[in-house]
């Protein structure tokens, strides 16, 4: 994630205490102390405490505050009397993400910070903040060099998270010097010259740094003059636009440099600014940040003449809704309330609005109209609901103001250990998740997606955070630079709730390998490459090294699962494992690279010549759980090459049986690639040249005839045991929707699963001729305004029942649901089918090929014709079987003998013995094939029918594997 993004959506609580903000119960005072104004003059204020070590009152006390946004920062000035201070905030300002305090003694030499997000704001605002100043007991050195020299007065930025920042110069030996308490953690460091010189770097990015070492290096890099334009839709320059710029190396490591003082900048009236501190690299990965009113950036940054442009659109209007927070228990003024919509104005970017409530609960945000909104109140004590809202509706100019509720939640304990004897690990971040899955509609389609809120507590000296929640999943995250894991737990009403997070291995330990080749395969291992990754959740680690004459290497590491790569220098040999026993020593075989030769197709299928083609080689490891959100593995090179005249290429020394993933340069100026395949090379393996292309060709919707469509749908119903229901229906919005949401959406009505539907509209736009024809060839009325009607058709076409429906009657969705549930076949039962379908390949000596397959499944429906195309070839070997997961009686458990536990997609399909045994399943290399196409899903095909055949001979096979989709 982005430096700036991630600092926008994380902020904790750290660094020293607060004065019991995160624990419990104190009573609310009244907000009249503490909460002014309303709206966007609405003012919270802050009022605390400074000591010394020793618990005396601070004497000759220094205090500064900082408002944090996504452009700049902006100063406050609390007001000071004695140890005692006051600092009044304007809490409803747009954009702003983090408050940071620092308090210092007059000679400096003692210190206090403290972090605030919004959600803690309230609370910290209720309670007295006490801070006490502490002497540094922690001294960091970072050595900024140029070509490996020392530099003299370069500055350097360390940066301590969400918006806290120190700064210090670098002497003669190159070397500038922090000094931090105890609690506070490295998060980025930055250095810059005004010779234009930068360099920097993440803890939390590629390649590991460790973030409790007290010495670091950074390596400045020359840099150049970058010219960027910002322009309106129609091409004219933009003037008067703030934005903030942030530089990070190219992929796959997208580790930012960070921002220094020249880094915010607005264009003059050319549209224009220039960036002098722009990396002079072959590739940098960059991104702006402005603050979107009146403008927001639409797409990405595309580069012409070596100008960056960035394309801006007009905000769309909006509305004014005004909602509120409600509560029995406390008060309902000063809350943060938190709205969230997947229909932002920026494609792949949500809308994120916020307040805070007024004294008498309610706040008012500016949405999008008939956009869906998950909205909730997030606050260090109390917990609050969350909805899914629609505010504005414009079409029927509705607002529906959210109204937002706030209980006390129930206590939720956080134990963070590491090694065998469990030691707690203090002052550590824990990210917390509560999810919220709703559904909205845009552009006339269904869409699904997850809101809901995210926070943070800290570790105490016993490695213990303590938050507050709902009955219901929580999830708890340790996402440091050098360790990533997560828990979900169901918080039950009245019961404990604990999660334990532990990093097992403490120490590192020395492991020790060799390299061997297959027989046959020139050249040395000598100086042969390796590269090494964690590929667990203990400890984060990349390491390069090269091995011996001999092919021996070790290295040192804590993670407790490392994936290997090794290459030798020329690049003919190759190979990668994963290892999970480090006590023994490791054994990496490496075998013949390939040479991979393709095809890149451009604009209306010509050759695109001179295009820069990528293969990326990952090492991945093991899933360690089922749906675990966290990847681990790692990038251990890149194979380029550029296309000739006619669009040919070769990617050479492409390692064997290892996932390759193969993109090409975008062809708009963007820094975008285009994903084009993922290839697996088996050794010696012999493939023609592939064929991709930078764009599909585009093409007309073809309106097929509904006497096509009817067939073809029942086809699919009688081949899927499913009805067919054929809805004739106005073509009005509203009938529209009304047919959308009644008949064919399952979050609406369950019942409609087992039905494939045919909506034949019309009214506004006549039917095609041969469309009405068929109907009144039926008795099928043709469309009524403001009607439906809908016939229940099983398999054969035969007419089970019919209805007709006014969608403005009283009780039209009652009844059609009454008219669907009536009609819905009797579901399978998948134990019996199971039992049978073994009983015949018992009885015939064939095997079972079962898979698992749903309604709302294209490839499913693929599949299956593929399947009844090919019955009689493959009836020699099979009995097929298919399981629906999702509505068949036992379906669920059933498919879990196929699946074995594992979360994959379908149809997923596998091949038993009359016994009962597993012999192949479709998990191929690349993951599940699916209904098998294309070069790798062929080859898996191709594996699962040698393997198990009995009686299909070569050329059968061959046949059913070309029958299949390229």
């Amino acid at each position: 994630m982005p430096q700036s993004t991630h600092a926008r959506a994380v902020l904790i609580t750290a660094l020293v205490f607060a004065a019991s903000a995160s624990a419990a119960v104190a009573a609310d005072q009244p907000p009249e102390d503490w909460l002014r104004g309303s709206g966007r003059d609405l003012r919270l204020c802050l009022h605390g405490e400074v000591f010394d070590s020793d618990g005396q009152p601070a004497a000759d006390l220094r205090l500064t505050g900082k408002m944090n946004t996504n452009i700049s920062g902006e100063q406050l000035k609390p007001s000071i009397d004695g140890h005692r201070f006051k600092l009044w905030i304007p809490v409803n300002q747009p954009h702003w993400f983090s408050l940071c305090l620092r308090a210092t003694s007059a000679n400096g030499d003692r210190i206090a910070c403290e972090a605030l997000n919004a959600y803690d704001l309230r609370q910290a605002a209720i309670n007295v903040i006490k801070l006490t100043l502490q002497t540094p007991t922690r001294h960091i050195n970072v050595k900024v060099t140029d070509q490996g020299q020392p530099v003299n007065g370069a500055i350097v930025k360390a940066e301590s998270g969400f918006g806290v920042e120190l700064r210090s110069t670098t002497n003669a030996e190159g070397i500038a010097r922090f000094d931090l308490l105890s609690q506070q953690n490295l998060s980025a460091l930055t250095a810059w010259t005004e010779d234009h010189r930068i360099g920097g770097f993440q803890f939390g990015r590629t390649p590991p740094r460790d973030p409790e070492s007290d010495d670091h290096i950074i390596e400045l890099n020359k840099c150049r003059d970058q010219r960027l334009r910002f322009v309106a839709e129609d091409g004219s320059p933009v003037s008067g636009v703030t934005f903030a710029i942030q530089v990070a190396t190219p992929p796959p490591d997208y580790n930012y440099i960070g921002s220094n003082d020249h880094s915010q900048i607005t264009t003059d009236a050319a549209g224009e600014a220039v960036y002098g501190w722009f990396p002079d690299w072959e590739k940098v990965h960059f991104y702006t940040d402005i603050n979107e009113d009146p403008w927001v950036l639409d797409g990405d940054p595309k580069t012409v003449d070596g100008v960056a442009i960035f394309k801006l659109k007009k905000s769309k209007p909006r509305k004014r809704v005004t909602g509120r927070v409600v509560s029995a228990a406390a008060g309902t003024g000063g809350f943060f309330v938190s709205l969230r919509s997947f229909q932002g104005e920026r494609e792949h970017y949500s809308d994120m609005k916020s307040a805070f409530s007024n004294t008498d609960g309610t706040f008012a945000v500016d949405v999008l109209p008939d956009a869906t909104y998950c909205a909730y109140v997030l606050d260090a004590r109390w917990v609050g609901n969350m909805i899914d809202v629609v505010p504005y509706d414009s079409a029927a100019d509705k607002i529906t103001s959210p109204e937002l509720i706030v209980a006390e939640g129930q206590p939720v304990e956080v134990v963070v250990t590491t090694g065998p004897q469990k030691r707690p690990i203090p002052n550590l971040s824990v990210s917390f998740f509560r999810e919220h899955q709703y559904t909205w509609r845009e552009n006339g389609q269904q869409r699904h997606g997850t809101g809901g809120p995210q926070w943070w507590a800290t570790t105490n000296e016993s490695g213990i955070a303590t938050t507050r929640t709902l009955p219901g999943k929580l999830r708890a995250a340790i996402y440091a630079p050098r360790w990533q894991i997560e828990e979900t737990i169901t918080v039950v009403a009245g019961k404990p709730a604990t999660i334990a997070l532990r990093r097992a291995i403490e120490d590192k330990r020395t492991v020790t390998g060799r390299l061997v080749t297959d027989q046959g395969v020139p050249g040395s291992l000598n100086d042969a490459e390796i590269r090494i990754g964690s590929v667990d959740e203990n400890y984060k680690d990349q390491q390069s090294l090269t091995c011996g004459p001999d092919g021996s290497f070790s290295f040192d590491t804590v993670a407790a699962s490392i994936g290997l790569f090794a290459r030798t220098r020329d690049g003919h040999a190759a190979g990668s494992m994963v290892s999970n026993d480090l006590a023994a020593p490791i054994e990496v075989r490496l075998r013949p690279t390939s040479d991979y030769e393709g095809q890149l197709l451009g604009k209306d299928g010509q050759p695109a010549a001179g295009h820069r083609i990528q293969a990326v080689i990952r090492v991945e490891g093991e899933k360690k759980k089922r749906n675990s959100p966290i990847l681990q593995g790692f990038e251990v090179m890149r194979i380029e090459a550029i296309t000739d005249k006619l669009g040919n290429f070769t990617l050479r020394g492409i390692p064997s049986q290892m996932k390759a993933q193969l993109s090409a340069d975008a062809t708009d100026g963007s820094n975008h690639s285009i994903y084009l395949d993922e290839i697996y090379v088996e050794p010696n393996e012999s493939r023609p040249r592939s064929v991709s292309r930078l764009e599909r060709t585009a093409t007309a919707p073809v309106k097929i005839p509904l006497a096509e469509r009817y067939r073809s749908t029942l086809r699919d119903c009688a081949l899927a045991g499913y009805r067919l229901m054929l809805i004739v229906a106005d073509d009005r919005d509203s009938v529209t929707q009304f047919v959308d949401k009644n008949y064919a959406s399952y979050e609406t009505n369950k019942d409609v699963y087992p039905f494939m539907q045919i909506v034949v509209s019309g009214g506004k736009e006549p039917l095609e001729p041969a469309d009405a024809a068929f109907l009144q060839e039926r008795n099928w009325p043709l469309p009524q305004p403001g009607h439906v009607s809908a016939y229940a058709l099983d398999a054969s076409g035969k007419e089970l029942d019919r209805q007709v429906i006014d969608v403005n009657g009283g009780r039209a969705a009652e009844q059609v649901a009454q008219f669907i549930h009536q009609h819905a076949p009797t579901p399978h039962d998948a134990e019996k089918e199971w039992t049978a379908a073994f009983a015949e390949a018992h009885r015939s000596n064939r095997r079972i090929w079962v898979r698992v397959s749903q309604r709302y499944c294209g490839p499913c429906f693929r599949m299956t014709r593929w399947l009844d195309d090919q019955h009689k070839v493959l009836e020699k070997d099979y009995v097929m079987l298919k399981i629906d997961d999702v509505r068949d009686t036992n379906g669920s458990d059933v498919a879990q003998r196929v699946v074995r536990g594992e979360s994959f997609g379908i149809p997923f399909h596998a091949i038993f013995d009359a016994s009962g045994t597993m012999l192949v399943d479709s998990n191929g290399p690349l993951g599940n094939i699916g209904c098998p196409s294309g070069f790798e899903g062929k080859k898996q095909l191709r594996k699962m029918l040698l393997q198990t055949r009995q009686n299909l001979t070569d050329a059968e096979i061959e046949q059913l594997v070309d029958s299949t989709g390229d």
